[in-house]
This record gives structure tokens, C-alpha cells and sequence, in this order.
């Protein structure tokens, strides 16, 4: 279970760099590709949270 959410944030943290690096040429670009960077990990960890709630009911 745990050894899924490692292996999504695997393509989420390697993208970190460039997005800071992304910051740094042109605001206007880079600040809404880190937006989205930030809801796609904020929209992983709340669904990673939702699947640990259904397996819980689940085992119930």
C-alpha cells in the first residue's frame, strides 16, 4: 500500500526541482506550473488519506 504512494510521489518529487527552477526565468510561466505542481501532490496525499479511510471500513 505505502509501497504505491512512494512509487506516485517517485514522478512528483523529481519535478520539484524544475519547478523552482522554473521560478526563477519568468514568474508570470513558472508560478502557475508550480500551482499546479502543489495541487496534484495536495490531490495525492488527500486521495491517498480517502483510500486508507475505505480500507479501514473495509476491514470492519
Amino acid at each position: 500500500h505505502y509501497a504505491v504512494h512512494l512509487y506516485r510521489l517517485g514522478w512528483l518529487l523529481p519535478t520539484l526541482p524544475f519547478a523552482v527552477l522554473a521560478l526563477y526565468p519568468v514568474e508570470q510561466i513558472s508560478l502557475p506550473i508550480l500551482l499546479m505542481w502543489l495541487v496534484l501532490l495536495l490531490v495525492e496525499l488527500m486521495g491517498e488519506s480517502l483510500l486508507e479511510e475505505n480500507e479501514q471500513e473495509n476491514n470492519i
